[in-house]
């Protein structure tokens, strides 16, 4: 390969086709150091960076996807309960992931989002080898996993678990009997549709705050191995699931006549897949009550001791709000006899 000018190769095929390869540093404007830094940001991955920007055709194989974003930005990731006082509000909305499982670990998180779209992941269930009998009191002592919608995959709703009178139910329906009735298919389990809504939740940490967060002690962060059972204080089985997710690496031969495989590698990943479910499900921000509207918007003239005016504003936000929730009728309108 011959280098013409800076940033600019030519490479002759056997056949003496003339092939040009041209590098961003071709562009004077984008040899600056800031240039690179300031677009770098702009990408959810170094693989990313490399495969599009810097040409390595390889890019990708075996990378660790979520590595280095949680050794870098810990401290806006992970949020420690014990040290920072963190307490979700009542009022966001809560919902829930669950991976069942049978020889590998049935799986469950509980998450909330805000009114700014922040998703917090708040705890998890973490336990191979247990039928859906001895699971479900260990599920129901999960803070904030029952009374919520728990988006699971769409796998555990299909009638293909034999029972013992030669019938078969689906390992929802078997939740269900013991007491676990709010669970729901997932509209979306895509892996790597999954991976990229993770990776864009967590770009740009440089310049902005992360709107995913997980909660965690930090005297549970670095497990060497899964610790197993009902983690009401945190998610630390989570954060060793996601260091260890990594893609596929291809071989050389594959690299010769294939683009690089962008699959996920297919293990240790069940809290993962419910991270998934969570965050391809309920993408939008809680809704704040009309009565936390009226109280920011009069908290300016509350403060100045104008409760005059606070009372004239308040009255038709609460007009407002109680005509948008009374019942629509469908149909011809009722004549009243007299």
């Amino acid at each position: 390969m011959k280098e013409l000018v800076k940033g600019l190769t030519e490479k002759r095929t056997p056949e003496d086709i003339c092939v040009l390869r041209v590098h961003y540093t071709a562009d004077p404007e984008r040899r600056a150091p800031e240039w690179k830094e300031r677009e770098r940001r702009k990408y959810t991955s170094e693989s990313a960076w490399q495969a599009e920007q810097e040409i390595v055709f390889g890019a990708g194989g075996g990378e660790r996807l979520f590595a280095e974003i949680l050794t870098r930005y810990a401290r806006k990731i992970i949020i420690d309960p014990e040290t920072s006082g963190f307490k979700p509000s009542p009022h966001w909305d809560y919902f829930s992931g669950f991976d069942s499982g049978k020889a590998n670990p049935t799986a469950a998180l509980v998450a909330c989002i805000d009114f700014d779209g922040i998703i917090y992941i708040l705890r998890e269930y973490y336990q191979p080898q247990l039928s859906p009998k001895q699971h479900a009191p260990r599920l129901q002592s999960l803070q904030g996993f029952m009374g919520n919608p728990i988006y699971s995959d769409p796998s555990i709703f299909y009638k293909n678990q034999a029972q013992n009178d030669g019938t078969f139910k689906a390992i929802s329906c078997l939740y269900e009997e013991e007491g676990i009735d709010n669970l729901a298919p997932a509209p979306e389990n895509n892996e790597l549709l999954g991976m990229e809504r993770i990776l864009q939740h967590w770009m740009n940490l440089d310049q902005q705050e992360p709107t995913l967060k997980i909660v965690c002690p930090e005297r549970s962060r670095d497990l060497a191995k899964p610790r197993f059972g009902v983690h009401n204080e945190g998610c630390p089985n989570l954060l060793w699931e996601l260091r260890r997710t990594r893609r596929a690496e291809s071989t050389p031969n594959q690299l010769a006549t294939k683009n690089p495989t962008e699959k996920i590698i297919d293990k240790d990943n069940h809290l993962r897949d419910c991270l998934e479910y969570l965050l391809l499900t309920r993408p939008n921000p809680a809704v704040k009550t009309w009565q936390m509207k009226v109280t920011e918007a009069n908290a300016p003239l509350l403060e100045a001791g104008d409760y005059t005016s606070a009372h004239v504003r308040y009255l038709p936000m609460k007009a407002e709000a109680e005509a948008s929730n009374r019942p629509i009728y469908i149909g011809r309108p009722r004549t009243r006899r007299y």
